[in-house]
This record gives structure tokens, sequence and C-alpha cells, in this order.
């Protein structure tokens, strides 16, 4: 399934209910990544937000140019969700923040640094 988004308002409501099998940041840690990588049913996606857009488009990291160049942070497992299931109830876009709710109460929260432009990543309890 290919998907492909640059907005600054937008869903990716292709993905409600499908399993995040693996989410990876490109950078050192949860606070200094530059882009991400996500796997649904075997189907890695890749995002990045720059000036309150974001770009989604559908990739495999082993592909990536920048493959053996970055490090790979696994956002599960630093915001200690590893045993917990993580299935997407939804994706939003919006006010320069993508939000990604899971059905677990737990929403993944990125926003983009506005002096060091990286992404950052937080935990939140979804309402």
């Amino acid at each position: 399934m290919e998907i492909r988004r640059q907005d600054d308002v937008t869903t990716i409501d292709e993905l409600i209910g499908f399993p995040l099998d693996q989410l990876l940041m490109v950078g050192t840690c949860i606070d200094d990544g530059c882009y991400c990588f996500m796997r649904c049913r075997e189907q890695w996606h890749r995002f990045f937000i720059d000036e309150g857009v974001l770009f989604w488009d559908t990739t495999d990291p082993d592909t990536n140019d920048f493959l053996g160049k970055d490090h790979f942070v696994s956002i599960p497992e630093e915001l200690g969700l590893v045993n917990h299931p993580m299935t997407i109830n939804k994706i939003l876009m919006r006010d320069d923040k993508l939000t990604i709710e899971l059905t677990n109460s737990h929403s993944l929260i990125f926003i983009q640094d506005n002096v060091t432009y990286n992404i950052k990543v937080c935990l939140a309890e979804s309402s």
C-alpha cells in the first residue's frame, strides 16, 4: 500500500487498526532525531516534520541512502512500551505536531524543535 503525504494538517487513515510492528528514529536518542521509520504489516513508512509540515512516504530503511551512516533508536524501547500491544487508533498531523494514538491508551507525540530542527517524541495518555 503506497501512502504519501506532504501536508500541515492531515490524517493517515489507511493505517487505522494496523499493528505497529516497529518504530525507529534515526538519531542518537528520542530527543534528537531527524526522521522516523515505522513498520506496519511488513510495510515500512518514513516520516519527518519540517517547518510544521508532515512528509510521509512508503519506503524501506534498508534501501535508504543513509543506511550504515545513521544510528537507529527504538522508540517503544526508549519509552517503555516494548511489552504493550500497539495498534494504531489514529494518526493526525495538526498544530505542528504528529500524534500517533494507540489503542492501549497511549499516544506518541512528535514535534520539531524550532532551534535544532530535530524531531522529539514523547509519550502521552490518550483522551
